[in-house]
């Protein structure tokens, strides 16, 4: 199977009739019109608008923001995360090794630690390493023993077992007086869990190369022997609920769902199947920058309370009230509130992840438009002292406060702060240079002599 790697909003091209998919001698990413073609069928299943993962043209295709892997008979394309180290483009195994450490942080994927170092010196394909990571953690997970609920189940049955339903019994067996139409609940293995899981073993069984992942598979598969082999929707991964006894399926089943819908059976002879397996990578930074803080940063201040909300706090920036009912307009939804507690007061300071590298030699250090707007909105309608823009850090990278005067904010200076965090390093490795850096970013934001109080 020929491997391309692109990075973010890197360019895929059309190469002439003939041509094999591959990289050529100017290290430009060409595929062959068979496969741009099949290429661009996955991804318009993807949907379009930002579903898509890249800009298409007759003969170009432009990654977007979403990494991760798409594969196709004989073909995988790699999107990974566009980091750089003194102005140079990080090698592919070292971008894929520091997605899959920010993936497991942000749980996305179910990855723990243990499987991250298996990964640390691995050259595999993305694909392959999902695939076997998946196709492990969901086999211990079987062994342990599968999902089971109680459905109700009527039948006409030899022996009465459960309740008789009465009319029905007359009706169908007044002929036959050694059967019984009952209703009874019965505990089955037959689960939409096991629906999904099944269904995404299915999936992968025909996508990887690798024999271990393969052998695992078909464990599980053995294993979900009595559940229905049946298509699996997207409205039926909406409908399953998990129990208190199934949570421990909750990372498989959120991996299971990229997996089928990402999932495009193809018209090719064979097992092979294209499938999509990709990320916002917005939304990635943004999770794994709150897990950072959640988990190793806050224990690093002496408050007595400690909170982070991950955009699970949220108000409206106006308030409708033309209509008997009020009802709120433009929802302001911050992706990390930081909250303070000591001595009943309280501090917040709001954090809004920038996914996007910066580039400080215009007006504002590079700042849009559009963000200052929006942490204004933030520091006026949370009454936040401090508002942190964090982007991925640049060379020469300048840090930068914009200041609300006080005649704006009801009496206090508010400050903007543009800053950042380096994410070309070793995450897994240096994990505690990059705990140590936010933790030196959010001290002196935090730390204000005179907190004021404020509702949350």
């Amino acid at each position: 199977m020929t491997l391309i790697a692109v990075p973010e909003h890197g360019l895929l091209l059309r190469g002439p009739e003939g041509q094999a998919s591959g990289v050529d001698d100017r290290g430009r990413a060409l595929l062959s019109p068979r496969h741009f073609a099949a290429l661009r069928r996955l991804d318009d299943r993807r949907g379009q608008g930002d579903l898509g993962a890249f800009d298409w043209t007759s003969d170009a295709a432009r990654a977007r923001q979403w990494v991760g892997v798409l594969q196709l008979p004989g073909l995988s394309v790699e999107i990974l995360p566009k980091i750089e180290r003194a102005g140079q483009p990080q090698p592919p195994h070292f971008a894929r090794r520091n997605l899959l450490h920010m993936l497991a942080m942000a749980g996305d994927v179910p990855l723990r630690e243990r499987d991250l170092a298996a990964l640390a010196t691995s050259r595999a394909p993305l694909s392959e390493c999902l695939i076997a990571v998946f196709a492990r953690r969901l086999l211990a997970e079987l062994l342990a023993g599968l999902d089971r609920s109680y459905t109700t189940r009527r039948q006409n049955a030899p022996v009465l077992r459960g309740k008789l339903l009465f009319n029905p019994h007359v009706r169908l067996n007044a002929a036959h007086r050694e059967r019984f139409f009952v209703e009874r609940d019965e505990l089955t293995e037959d689960t939409a869990l096991n629906r999904a899981l099944k269904a995404a073993c299915r999936a992968l069984l025909g996508a990887t190369a690798d024999a271990a992942a393969e052998e695992s598979l078909r464990h599980c598969l053995l294993i979900l022997g009595g559940v229905s082999d049946t298509p699996v929707s997207g409205q039926d991964l909406a409908r399953i609920a998990l129990t208190r006894r199934s949570a421990r399926f909750a990372p498989l089943l959120d991996l299971c769902r990229l997996i089928l819908s990402g999932q495009a059976p193809t018209p090719s002879a064979g097992p092979s199947r294209s499938f999509s397996l990709l990320f916002d990578m917005n939304v990635v930074f943004e999770r794994y920058i709150g897990a950072v803080i959640q988990r190793h940063v806050m224990g690093d201040f002496p408050w007595h309370t400690a909170h982070v909300h991950a955009r699970h706090h949220w108000r409206y920036l106006l308030e409708s009230r033309g209509d008997r009912d009020p009802r709120g307009i433009l929802r302001l939804e911050p992706d990390l509130l930081i909250c303070r507690r000591g001595q009943g007061q309280e501090q917040v300071a709001t954090i809004d992840t920038k996914w996007k590298l910066l580039d400080q030699r215009g007006g504002r250090r590079g700042a849009s438009r559009e963000d200052l707007y929006q942490l204004y909105a933030y520091a006026q309608r949370y009454g936040c002292p401090h508002n942190v823009l964090l982007y991925p850090r640049v060379p020469e990278a300048r840090e930068e406060d914009f200041v609300i005067p006080a005649e704006q904010a009801g009496g206090q200076e508010r400050t903007i702060c543009v800053r950042f965090v380096d994410l070309s390093r070793d995450l897994r490795a240096e994990r505690r240079a990059l705990q140590d850096e936010l933790t030196s970013t959010l001290a002196p934001l935090l730390a204000a002599a005179d907190p004021r109080p404020v509702e949350i």
